[in-house]
């Protein structure tokens, strides 16, 4: 009887147990932040894409850009961005956390070395040089994983550093 005794206490403590496991190994919100941010200083797309929830959402807010939905669209475009700027750096100037997110303003260290496709054009770098261009993002965390992430960009800066203001992307 002792052991049946213990067996129904353990069973109906072991719920309680379970969500206080799962809620000890949730990583809070400067913790999630610090691993997003260090995944795209290693510009590993996977890293970076494991990161998302598998419904998550990126938007880069440029006309002509479509959101990307899921994984697999957000791993897309992310490849897309670091093979258009393979020498990509950022320096954040400004944190500001909320409850389940944060709005990052940061500077791009280097302009891209290749034709970038942005929303609906198609910019060519000015002879390779380096250029700095101001971004925000926000970022909404779920259980420590990006659920959606909109990036603005400075396209007048990219205009400025690149041989035309944009040329129609081919379909």
């Amino acid at each position: 009887m002792p052991h049946l005794k213990f067996a129904l206490v353990l069973l109906t403590l072991l719920p309680a147990m379970l969500l206080f496991s799962v809620t000890a190994q949730a990583m809070s919100l400067p913790e999630a932040v610090q691993a997003y941010g260090e995944a795209w200083a290693s510009r590993d797309v996977d890293r970076i894409v494991a990161l998302h929830t598998e419904d998550s959402i990126f938007t880069l807010h440029i006309a002509g850009q479509e959101p990307a939905v899921g994984r697999a669209q957000i791993r897309s475009q992310f490849q897309a961005i670091l093979e258009s700027t393979p020498d990509y750096a950022s320096k954040p100037y400004q944190m500001d956390f909320g409850p389940n997110f944060v709005v990052i303003m940061y500077r791009v260290l280097s302009g891209p070395s290749h034709p970038a496709t942005l929303g609906a054009k198609v910019f060519t770098p000015n002879g390779g040089k380096d250029y700095t261009l101001d971004a925000i993002d926000l970022i909404v965390f779920d259980d420590g994983l990006v659920s959606a992430k909109h990036t603005f960009i400075d396209l007048e800066t990219i205009r400025d550093h690149s041989s035309t203001t944009g040329v129609t992307a081919q379909p």
